[in-house]
């Protein structure tokens, strides 16, 4: 399996108002058997600074496109709706000082049809989407409030040797414990799962910062 969850370099955004909200995320993209006209469930998790954001900044839907790795040619655009709203828990709370750390999960989901027919390329094809801005009070990225965040899935042929290729991604768990308390134990599980058995590797890399502005 070929399948990589990180961070590109693609623009599709709508005219919204200009926030620092952007925590982190991802994309997954997994097989649905037995759905009639659909083939995939396609989602976006978004971890959005509920304090430094504002309301203006929550994208009611996002568009995300599909790109051929060859070449980087569009194939299509996917448009994903809010199915998940909420704010995630803690694992220390005592550590939570003024309200001063808020995090929203928001997830973008919605089954689609991918053509195998039109997915056949042995260099695979990637998913992308892209916004404006990161939350501003990060400390080791410079100019975090103008800087965008990418969203990047990489996926293999879906049609190999004329037989088609069944593979969903990793999912990731949703975030807890995102507080440290100072000369406390802390454990940050961001571990993942895979449906099909394969095998996961973990690697830390350079956020990409896009070509989206404030």
């Amino acid at each position: 399996k070929r399948i990589l969850s990180s961070a590109l370099l693609f623009i599709f955004f709508h005219f919204h108002a200009h926030a620092t909200h952007i925590v982190g995320g991802e994309i997954e993209l997994q097989v649905v058997p037995n759905e009639f006209n659909y083939s995939h469930r396609l989602s976006l998790n978004l971890y959005f600074d509920d304090i430094n954001g504002n309301a203006g900044a929550k994208d009611l839907y996002v568009r995300v496109g599909i790109f051929s790795k060859k070449d980087n040619v569009l194939i299509s655009f996917a448009t994903l709706p809010i199915v998940t709203d909420s704010l995630i828990g803690f694992s220390n709370p005592n550590c939570v000082q003024n309200n001063s750390v808020r995090t929203r999960f928001i997830r973008y989901s919605s089954l689609v049809y991918l053509n195998p027919d039109l997915y056949t390329d042995s260099q695979g094809y990637y998913i992308a989407w892209e916004r404006c801005c990161r939350n501003n009070v990060i400390t080791n990225i410079q100019n975090p409030e103008s800087a965008g965040s990418v969203f990047y899935l990489s996926f293999s042929a879906l049609k190999q040797n004329g037989i088609a290729f069944n593979n969903s991604s990793p999912s990731f768990k949703v975030l807890t414990g995102d507080y440290i308390c100072r000369n406390r134990p802390f454990v940050f599980d961001f571990s993942a799962t895979d449906a099909d058995g394969d095998s996961l590797t973990y690697s830390l890399v350079t956020p990409y910062n896009g070509y989206s502005n404030t």
